[in-house]
């Protein structure tokens, strides 16, 4: 016990030390493992709709129940009068309902006339929300016909790959059944008032009113919870992303499990946390006349499990100049010998998806390389120049890349003491006990790395090569006049050619040129003999020098390298 006390003691009177990590003669590249990754072969759609008319019907029988309650008390003011605060809630619940249909009914921003407290939303929205590809809108049309066809459902759900979330229909079905029964009910029990004076009003009969009263709320709240439902599970269908308005947890988790049974498919992902969930679903959903349709599509993956890089040019130092290798493709997956590049990056999550559209056949020589065996011998290094000290953050590890061809000071403080570091060179500075301080400001760090980076042995660099543009291609699309916009509107530039001066000298002289020139026609029209028709004209010539424009000198860390060569090499 004593050796532990001691043992703390001594590591709480520890001095505090930045932790970095000295990478000035690098390979010119980091790799980044960002973890286990899978790549998507195709997608699996679970459908889910809600029917709006049966719904909107209840709405208006309960209205008329309503209405006729209203009309039975007005001779009874007492029986009125007591149920005053009933009323209130109801018409505060009524009001409710009215805001949830105004937005659902103007979801569709051509939507903005002003309706009727209940009227049939099925004419109202005639819309699909969410921007989709042509493939997607045809095949999520192809789906929605086949719901009207049930002989030939099974066979379509194989070819269209997709699935009917029943038991949520149903669930949904049996939710306005419940409330038309109650409303049936309801009505008989509206009946017995009808022939009660309000001088002869029971304490009985004052109970079967207020019991009237509380169903009447209890259907109006529960319209008002599937109106709700509505509107949030619209609203991110329009942001197209998962929420459980859309369709809950238990409905989804049964689906996805009904799905992997029956047809044997590596559904991603394996978990059903919410968050996972938002980054692999693709939502959309399409209003038609009397239906709300949801499309929640799932990434069906090879069952083969990747590995993740991320490569990261960085500058290293060969002795006399500062040089990087430029990767034509950042994102590789790799599984033992077998390597994919990728032309853009994955849903980060556990594991990470890729899109087979992203998938690149023609990777170059020098990334597989560095991916397979961590050598550059195959790349070829651009030279930069670096003239400034750098600080730049590497969200993916969690590191600061320092690039210091200067002297600088970085600085760490705790409550208990400080240090002070003199740097020059290339360095990965990692979190540490206290706070970072770089030229007097905080520097921040994430609370955890999503990737881990490889540092890979430096090559002997003597000669920078320069870059060559072999595997740049050109590819001509077709041009939809559709497509274009007839009234862009470009930016206002500069002149490159001459200042704001030269242009106020320009102006100046063309308006005594106009002058002139007007002076001159009114003398001609003057009466030949008033005056000796000398008139003396002088031109004079503006000759200036047109100074060139000095470009500013760039600060960013790697420059733009395009096929035009708009870098130095």
């Amino acid at each position: 016990m004593k050796q532990t006390v001691a043992t703390l003691t001594l590591w709480f009177f520890l001095p505090i030390v930045l932790s970095y990590t000295n990478i000035t003669h690098n390979s010119g590249i980091l790799p980044i493992n960002l973890g286990p990754a899978k790549l998507q072969r195709t997608s699996h759609t679970i459908l889910h709709y809600y029917s709006l008319d049966p719904l909107i019907e209840e709405l208006q029988d309960l209205q008329k129940q309503y209405n006729t309650l209203q009309a039975n008390l007005q001779d009874k003011p007492s029986l009125r009068h007591d149920l005053g605060n009933h009323n209130k809630i109801i018409l505060h619940i009524q009001s409710l309902i009215s805001s949830k249909l105004h937005n659902i009914n103007n979801t569709s921003p051509g939507t903005r006339t002003r309706r009727a407290l209940y009227d049939n939303i099925g004419s109202l929205v005639k819309f699909a929300t969410g921007n989709l590809d042509s493939s997607d809108g045809d095949r999520y049309d192809k789906i929605l016909e086949d719901l009207d066809n049930k002989d030939k459902m099974l066979q379509k759900q194989i070819e269209l790959q997709y699935s009917l979330s029943q038991e949520a229909i149903k669930r949904f079905d049996s939710s306005i059944k419940n409330i038309e029964h109650n409303e049936a009910n309801l009505k008989f029990k509206i009946q017995q008032l009808v022939n009660i004076s309000d001088s002869a009003v029971t304490i009985r009969q004052l109970f079967i009113a207020k019991d009237i009263y509380s169903q009447l709320i209890f259907l109006y709240s529960s319209i008002l919870s599937i109106l709700q439902d509505l509107e949030n599970a619209l609203t991110f269908c329009k942001l197209r992303t998962y929420h459980p308005s859309i369709l809950s947890l238990q409905d989804l988790n049964s689906q996805i499990d009904k799905v992997k049974q029956t047809r044997n498919l590596n559904i991603a992902p394996d978990d059903l946390d919410i968050s996972e969930l938002q980054k692999s679903i693709e939502v959309d959903c399409k209003i038609e006349q009397d239906r709300i349709s949801f499309f929640l599509s799932f990434p069906i993956n090879y069952d083969t499990v990747f590995e993740l890089f991320y490569l990261l040019p960085i500058p290293t130092y060969n002795g006399h100049e500062y040089c990087t290798v430029i990767p034509n493709s950042k994102y590789y997956l790799k599984s033992r010998n077998l390597i994919k590049a990728l032309n853009g990056p994955c849903i980060l999550g556990k594991p990470h998806q890729c899109l087979q559209k992203n998938v690149n056949v023609n990777g170059d020589i020098c990334e597989r390389e560095i991916v397979l065996n961590g050598s550059t011998r195959s790349c070829e290094y651009v030279k930069l120049e670096i003239k400034e000290n750098h600080f730049e953050f590497i969200p993916e590890i969690n590191q600061y890349l320092a690039v210091f061809p200067n002297k600088e000071v970085l600085r760490i403080e705790s409550t208990d003491s400080n240090e002070i570091k003199e740097l020059q060179g290339i360095f990965l500075v990692e979190p540490s006990k206290g706070q970072l301080f770089f030229r007097d400001n905080v520097v921040y760090f994430q609370s955890k790395s999503v990737g881990k980076p490889t540092l890979m042995s430096s090559p002997d660099i003597t000669t920078v090569n320069s870059i060559k543009y072999s595997g740049v291609k050109l590819q001509l699309h077709s041009l939809n006049l559709e497509d274009l916009n007839p009234n862009q509107v470009s930016n206002i530039e500069d002149s490159e050619r001459y200042e704001n001066i030269y242009w106020n000298y320009l102006n100046i002289i063309t308006l005594i040129l106009i002058c002139v020139l007007l002076v001159l026609q009114g003398i001609k029209r003057i009466p030949v003999g008033l005056f000796k028709p000398a008139i003396p004209f002088a031109s004079s010539e503006s000759q200036g020098s047109n100074p060139e424009l000095s470009s500013p000198v760039s600060n960013q860390l790697y420059p733009d390298i395009s096929p035009l060569g708009n870098t130095r090499i």
